[in-house]
């Protein structure tokens, strides 16, 4: 195709590929030049649309030279200096680097990301940016073609205006326009004597359209690259590059156009984000469109596979809503928001007969996907069927009355969901003995209680842990450090501590009531339903309860309300390193209970030396409470048939749960300490192989060496303790 002078291909042209594929082996046969025929086996690209294979086609195409220094190097010069490697084209030029608006202004997240970005500059190639398609921004370029032998292209052109004008759309000099108006480039033909004109009318000029099209100009029928459409879209919404003929556009680019951040995915770095980038440094002043790219995790299913719809093994934000809560769907997906690049979401199936979760079986698809199977059974009544999400997409089941449509979700929003009941259950607690106290006491009246010092520390030291997560993008961080605080000490410690005070100490009140005042306002941009349902109770028993060290000013909304600031005073080493000693005792008391199923009611006696029996009293009633203990008494000589407990490398006691006369109970005690006495022999070879690597003392800071030596130093201590409480039980200790 193409050419007519062909000599013998003449015999070809015209043909289909197919067709001329056997008449091409029927002539070598003819002519005596083919060898042999043999299968050849080799990978075909299809087209995913039509599903035929695709072949080359020579094919005139609109480029983008966006290897101009204009468009590549103004996006290497974009990043910020400390995330662009050494010796990029982009930054050798020191006139260049740093010279211009932008330079230097753009920032990822994570920061292996800037990688990409620079290398696709470093290796870009020029753009095509047409295609054949049927819809589309069609390409606005306007072309003609005379064959004009020697005759000059440009007295040429203005010939054939003269020659072709039409009153009613030539107003003035046919020689000018309306060739003077637009954007023009000509080609010539030497070898036939022709030249072909290109021109580009200005925007909304109809009127110059239709002249040319009058003249026998033609529109070029290619449309544009849906990315070179999709980078002028910010840009063109709000004005550009007329703002004047779009009034209700003023000011929109100037205010929303470079915005703080872009949130998007990793493959599309090249195809959005450099696009981006290259047009609003080219046609915005060097500006650059955004100055923070976070770029998030990829969510696939369970099997390592992208979800989509047509494998059926996506999940519906709506379903998540519907089974677990807008909250538990928000808390989880940003739960599992790491800086890697995938995280996985296992897919389950809710069956629409019973409300039941259950594990999917699945089936392998032709190309190797693993998908659930078209139809699933009920796993509480065989005699059930579902139809999933795959044998819909797939075809190869459709859902009915008897065997409807399986909802797709997943276990891991359990833990979003329970999360948001356990801070409705918290809250309703606490209210209610805020609610009961009228008088608050003076605002200047602080806890001294540990438990106190201890929740004001932690939400100090959580409050900074959420600020540097969310400056650096890392909202699993943000996630896990919110939940910790609420879950595991909030509620499980604090508020289960202060249980036999705080309704008769107004300063416990005033710290309870500023701590679920700030937990409310820094868990709110992750789950804002429960928060500000909750916020209006929390916020009216809060009223006059404020504490000096903490700003909390007022609001309706949680919406609008203030990000907490907490004074560095909150922040006590002292009161957080005494209160995990507290903690580590009342856990082991609980082990033992736990281990010997020691009734909840049933109350025990703990029997400490006088230094434990100090922590005990710094605690004030903490141990008793959390331990359920009847009361604690400094150690003069073992009480009979006393449980032992190694803590801090002395001798603990726990009286009332052991028969001596019972050789069962010896037995279970005796194996309970030869475990304790295994796993921290266990603990203490690792810590002297630490030790004894002079690496490590030598490199490792200081303070973790030495916090290195005080674990070994303890748990030698506990071995020790341990040894002697099993000899007085009547047997030789291990190792010995």
């Amino acid at each position: 195709h193409g050419w007519e002078d062909v000599g013998d291909a003449h015999l070809f042209v015209g043909l289909s590929r197919e067709k001329a594929r056997e008449k091409v082996v029927r002539e070598f046969e003819a002519r005596g030049l083919l060898e042999a025929a043999k299968p050849y086996t080799h990978s075909v690209g299809h087209s995913y649309r039509s599903h035929v294979p695709i072949e080359p086609y020579l094919s005139d195409q609109w480029y983008v030279r966006v290897t101009d220094d204009r468009m590549k190097g103004a996006a290497l010069r974009a990043m910020a200096p400390d995330q662009i490697a050494p010796g990029s084209p982009g930054t050798d030029d020191p006139a260049k680097a740093g010279a211009k608006c932008g330079d230097g202004e753009l920032r990822f997240f994570p920061e292996r990301y800037a990688k990409t970005f620079q290398q696709w500059h470093e290796n870009l190639r020029d753009w095509c940016i047409s295609r054949q398609l049927w819809w589309g921004h069609r390409i606005p370029v306007w072309r003609f073609t005379l064959f004009i032998g020697s005759t000059d292209p440009t007295e040429a052109l203005h010939k054939h205006v003269r020659d072709s004008a039409v009153e009613s759309h030539d107003p003035s000099n046919p020689e000018d326009w309306p060739i003077s108006e637009c954007a023009s480039q000509s080609f010539f033909n030497p070898i036939d004597g022709s030249v072909t004109w290109f021109l580009c009318p200005p925007a909304g000029r109809d009127d110059i359209e239709r002249a040319l099209e009058s003249r026998g100009f033609t529109q070029d029928p290619d449309v544009l690259d849906t990315w070179f459409s999709s980078g002028l879209w910010p840009l063109s919404t709000m004005g550009w590059p007329d703002p004047d003929s779009f009034p209700e556009t003023e000011g929109l680019l100037d205010t929303f156009n470079p915005t703080s951040v872009l949130c998007t995915a990793r493959e599309i770095i090249t195809l959005w984000v450099s696009r981006m980038v290259m047009f609003n440094r080219y046609f915005n002043d060097g500006k650059v469109p955004f100055n923070h790219v976070y770029i998030h995790a990829m969510i696939q299913d369970g099997h390592g596979q992208k979800m989509s719809k047509s494998l059926g093994n996506g999940v519906d934000p709506r379903d998540i809503i519907s089974t677990h809560g807008t909250d538990a769907l928000r808390f989880t997906l940003t739960q599992i928001a790491t800086a890697t690049q995938d995280v996985r979401l296992p897919v389950d199936l809710v069956c629409p007969h019973t409300g039941e979760t259950f594990t999917p079986k699945t089936i392998t698809t032709p190309g190797g996907h693993v998908v659930p199977a078209p139809v699933q059974t009920c796993p509480s009544d065989p005699n059930k069927k579902m139809v999933t999400a795959y044998g819909v997409a797939s075809g190869q089941a459709e859902p009915t009355d008897d065997m409807p449509l399986a909802i797709n979700a997943s276990a891991k929003f359990d833990l979003g969901r329970n999360f948001a009941n356990k801070l409705w259950n918290a809250v309703r607690f606490a209210l209610g003995h805020l609610e009961e106290v009228q008088d608050a006491g003076p605002r200047e009246a602080v806890s001294g209680r540990l438990v106190d010092r201890w929740m004001l520390a932690r939400l100090h030291d959580t409050l900074n842990k959420v600020e540097a997560a969310i400056a650096n993008y890392q909202f699993n961080a943000y996630a896990e450090a919110m939940y910790d605080l609420i879950w595991r000490e909030f509620c499980d410690w604090y508020l289960e501590a202060i249980k036999p005070t705080v309704k008769d100490d107004a300063a416990q009140q005033r710290v309870l009531a500023s701590v679920l005042n700030a937990m409310l306002r820094m868990l709110h941009p992750i789950m804002p339903f429960v928060t500000e349902t909750l916020w209006q109770h929390v916020s009216a028993a809060a009223a006059g309860r404020e504490l000096e060290i903490i700003e909390l000013p007022p609001s309706d909304l949680a919406a609008t309300t203030a990000w907490p600031k907490i004074s560095d005073a909150a922040a006590n080493a002292e009161a957080v390193t005494t209160f995990e000693r507290v903690q580590q005792l009342v856990d082991a008391i609980r082990t033992i209970r736990g281990e010997r199923n020691i009734p909840r009611k049933k109350k025990l006696n703990l029997h400490v030396p006088p230094k434990v029996m100090s922590l005990v009293q710094d605690a004030e009633g903490i141990v008793e409470t959390m331990a359920l203990l009847e009361q604690v008494q400094v150690l003069a000589e073992r009480p009979a048939g006393a449980v032992p407990i190694a803590f801090e490398g002395s001798e603990l006691y726990l009286s009332g749960l052991m028969n001596t006369d019972d050789p069962a109970a010896l037995e279970a005690e005796r194996s309970r300490l030869t475990k304790f006495i295994s796993e921290k022999e266990r603990a203490i070879h690792g810590f002297r192989q630490k030790l004894g690597n002079e690496k490590y003392v030598t490199k490792a800071p200081q303070h973790l060496v030495e916090e290195t030596r005080a674990k070994l130093a303890e748990a030698e201590a506990d071995v020790d303790a341990a040894r002697n409480a099993l000899e007085s039980l009547g047997a030789a200790s291990p190792g010995q």
